[in-house]
């Protein structure tokens, strides 16, 4: 008999009753690292957006892993400080390159927010009810000066990535060949919702991540090293 970590009572589901994911990613990665033998795997969340709206470390936190979450825009940030106190919560942005990049935002509270100009511009022309409402120019370092910054230059066991278009440029542009992560989930749809699992799992099978599990929105990959391990 298991304790959900979230209402206090019994429950016959190995990890409680709620996922917070948008398609059960949660649960999924909770069986991954269970397999790997990590029962608190620690995370890097980019695009956080939500302490618990479709955010895939909810779960996680709630049964006692901790980690960074990065989340460029400045009104989602305050979440995090009051709802996830024991992570590192760090407001600002991952782009390919760095530097001062200018940041569209559907509202100010949008998980559709972008640094990517042609996933915003594209997003409203699919869905002419929604506008460009402001942009702002915010700071952003690239992925592994955050990891050099916040993880004291290692990468924790898990990876997240949601940044709305960018997701595949940062993971081109990011180096693993001194410090990786145990596990990748990221975002493999454009703004029209159209899948790019290919371009990901090319991409990641490159840098040395096996595809593990593909859902609607995201997937999930595995250093090589590490996927050895569950198919012993």
């Amino acid at each position: 008999m298991h304790i959900d970590p979230i209402s206090g009572l019994p429950s016959q589901c190995r990890y409680g009753n709620i996922s917070f994911s948008q398609t059960g990613a949660d649960f999924l990665l909770l069986n991954l690292f269970e397999l790997l033998g990590i029962t608190n795997p620690s995370y890097l969340d980019v695009g956080a957006f939500h302490p618990t709206v479709i955010s895939n470390t909810a779960l996680l936190y709630s049964r006692g892993s901790r980690g960074v979450n990065i989340e460029a825009n400045p009104a989602l940030i305050e979440n995090f400080y009051k709802a996830r106190p024991e992570d590192l919560n760090i407001n600002i942005g991952i782009t390919p390159c760095g530097g001062e990049v200018e940041f569209y935002r559907i509202d100010s509270f949008s998980g559709r927010n972008t640094f990517d100009p042609e996933a915003a511009h594209g997003f409203v022309h699919e869905n002419p009810s929604f506008q460009i409402s402001d942009t702002l120019v915010l700071e952003t370092i690239t992925l592994n000066k955050a990891v050099d910054t916040y993880c004291n230059g290692i990468f924790p066991d898990l990876l997240l990535i949601d940044i709305e278009g960018l997701d595949l440029n940062v993971l081109e542009s990011t180096d693993f060949s001194s410090s990786h992560p145990k596990v990748i989930c990221v975002e493999t749809v454009d703004f029209k919702g159209e899948s790019r699992y290919r371009d990901f799992a090319y991409l990641l099978l490159l840098k040395g991540f096996v595809p593990y599990c593909r859902l609607i929105a995201d997937a999930i990959f595995v250093w090589n090293e590490n996927a050895k391990e569950l198919n012993k």
